[in-house]
């Protein structure tokens, strides 16, 4: 993702909605990524795409370079940012970003918790990373791995394709890519079983989760059974995958969305019309039957 400005104040004013800070915005992101920052009349031996091509504006292209232990913005773009959004692209989500998606890496807790609350006033969201959807900014604690990159990263997308995804679906798809594999012959991304499993069998042992259908069409997803949720949300979405029907009901309910905003009858129609009480049943079988431990992405 290359952010095309026409100053590098723009760029900081589009970061944080500074006004006369952002010289001092521009600077803090600099320092906290630990980078240096270029910029240059055309962009095109970055891009192919000439600046008269863009209205006539002549843009600036601002790149970051991110030095350090877990490596360069650029790795990160080629090895998981990339691949992801091809895959998202060709497996979920029809429209593509129309504005830049700004990806802040930090290295450690102590960059990213400073700076998360020097640059967003944020505190205490989560030691991983998230999503600043007003913003269109990923902020991300990079030394913990990529698995909360890939999770950010689909809400990021899925925000341009269905901005009003239901909580269950968008957590439900973002927490699968927490542990996936990325394939790009073709763009594919799959999840595979991760850490949130014994929270969902737990939840079962003592019989407190609820049903499918509470789950797809309540208005209580960030209650106080929040972790339940998104672990029920996790592998109800892996076990569409395995069902081979993720991607349909994807496709099913943003065409629908209008008339089914839960998703709700989106999910029975993909299912070629079963009951709740037969989908809950296999759901639970097969959430019994999953072996072994979490797989690597």
């Amino acid at each position: 993702f290359i952010l095309w400005v026409e100053s590098v104040e723009q760029f900081a004013t589009h970061l944080t909605g500074a006004g006369t800070d952002s010289h001092l915005a521009l600077l803090m992101v600099s320092i906290a990524l630990g980078a240096t920052y270029e910029h240059q009349g055309s962009c095109e031996q970055h891009t192919g795409v000439r600046p008269e091509s863009r209205a006539g504006k002549r843009c600036w292209c601002l790149r970051l370079h991110v030095h350090g232990r877990t490596g360069t913005l650029d790795g990160w773009d080629h090895r998981t940012i990339g691949p992801a959004a091809q895959a998202l692209w060709a497996n979920y989500f029809d429209k593509r970003p129309d504005e830049p998606i700004v990806v802040l890496l930090f290295n450690g807790t102590e960059s990213y918790d400073h700076y998360s609350h020097a640059l967003f006033g944020d505190e205490g969201i989560s030691v991983f990373g998230y999503y600043k959807p007003r913003q269109r900014t990923l902020v991300m604690n990079i030394s913990t791995g990529g698995g909360t990159l890939l999770h950010e990263l689909t809400h990021a997308l899925a925000d341009f394709d269905c901005p009003k995804i239901p909580d269950w679906l968008n957590e439900g798809l973002a927490s699968l890519h927490e542990q996936a594999r990325l394939t790009d012959a073709p763009p594919r991304i799959e999840g595979l079983l991760n850490w949130r499993l014994p929270v969902l069998r737990d939840a079962i042992d003592r019989d407190r989760l609820r049903t499918l259908e509470e789950l797809t069409t309540g208005d209580d997803f960030r209650g106080t059974d929040e972790g339940v949720n998104y672990a029920h949300a996790r592998y109800f979405c892996l076990y569409m995958q395995q069902q081979g029907v993720l991607r349909d009901y994807y496709r099913i309910f943003h065409a629908s969305r209008a008339h089914d905003p839960t998703g709700a009858d989106s999910v029975l129609e993909a299912f070629d019309g079963i009951s709740w009480q037969e989908l809950d049943t296999s759901f639970r079988e097969w959430v019994a039957g999953l072996e072994g431990p979490p797989q690597d992405g």
